[in-house]
Formats: C-alpha cells, sequence, structure tokens
C-alpha cells in the first residue's frame, strides 16, 4: 500500500478477492496518495489472516463521494 505496487496484490489475496482489492487500494491511493500504512499485528490461523494497522495520510481527492478536504489524519488503528 505504502509503495503503491499493484503487481504485488495477486500474491498477498486469494484470486476471487484480488480484482476488488486492487480497485480500492487504487481509488484510495490516488484520494490519499501520501498515505502510510504500518502493520501493528498480524495473525495467522489455517487459510485466514486478520491484521492490525494504523494510517495516516493526507485526503488530497475524492473519496467515495466527499470531495478533498485537504486535512490530514494520523495513526488511526484499524482492525
Amino acid at each position: 500500500m505504502n509503495a503503491g505496487q499493484l503487481e504485488v496484490i495477486d500474491g498477498l489475496y486469494s484470486a476471487d478477492l484480488a480484482p476488488g482489492a486492487r480497485r480500492w487500494i487504487r481509488s484510495f491511493r490516488t484520494a490519499f496518495p501520501d498515505v502510510q500504512m504500518a502493520v501493528v499485528e498480524l495473525i495467522a490461523e489455517g487459510d485466514k489472516v486478520v491484521g492490525r494497522f494504523t494510517c495516516s495520510a493526507t485526503h488530497q481527492w475524492t473519496w467515495r463521494g466527499p470531495p478533498p478536504t485537504g486535512r490530514r489524519f494520523c495513526n488511526i488503528a484499524e482492525v
């Protein structure tokens, strides 16, 4: 996500999830081009993986309807 290397998605997501992940990540990086994500924790069991991470970015392009605000958010935690 940080480097915008969409070509690695096929190796990280199952074949049925990769196209949707690519669309979501591409549009998110367009709206927040300076996005920086940090993995806090990854838990894997069998074929399932759950992650916690933090995210920081500046809203520079339309994202899901709202126009860009130019505002920055820092270290928002996600599960």
